[in-house]
């Protein structure tokens, strides 16, 4: 399947083996989205954290990973209640295949100017769950 996968490209054919890793990676992200916001919303740093890469950038002032994610958002209870809500809204995905991404608030993006907290997330193929790429309160 796999060698037959790479010659679809060239034909221009879709590849089933593609579509089903993208219909997979959809279903996931709402449960590893819903698992990650219910342990942030109960500052459940150990259940987040397992969302929480050692590149994640976490604010605006140089944190990363699991340690920087306590410390910015443990320390802060208006910067974790706003980062909450957001997050509660939703993301809104964009891409496909490898570039799939999910953005929080669902009405962030390229066009929109907004400057309070925001999330990102991509699955992650080495730890078989999506990611948070970077979390932002807005003004940490």
């Amino acid at each position: 399947m796999k060698k037959i996968c790479k010659l679809l490209p060239v034909l221009l054919l879709p590849c089933p083996a593609a579509a089903a890793d993208d219909v997979q990676r959809q279903d996931q992200l709402v449960w590893d989205y819903w698992e990650f916001v219910q342990a942030f919303a109960d500052r459940d740093w150990a259940g987040a954290g397992r969302f929480v890469g050692p590149e994640t950038k976490i604010g605006f002032g140089g944190d990363v990973g699991r340690d920087g994610l306590e410390r910015v958002f443990g320390d802060d209870d208006d910067c974790h209640a706003a980062t909450t809500r957001i997050l509660e809204l939703g993301c809104r995905k964009t891409g496909t295949g490898r570039d799939m991404h999910c953005q929080s608030p669902p009405f962030d993006g390229p066009d929109v100017v907004y400057i309070g907290p925001r999330a990102s997330f991509r699955y992650n193929e080495n730890e078989q769950r999506w990611m948070a790429v970077y979390l932002v309160c807005g003004g940490d």
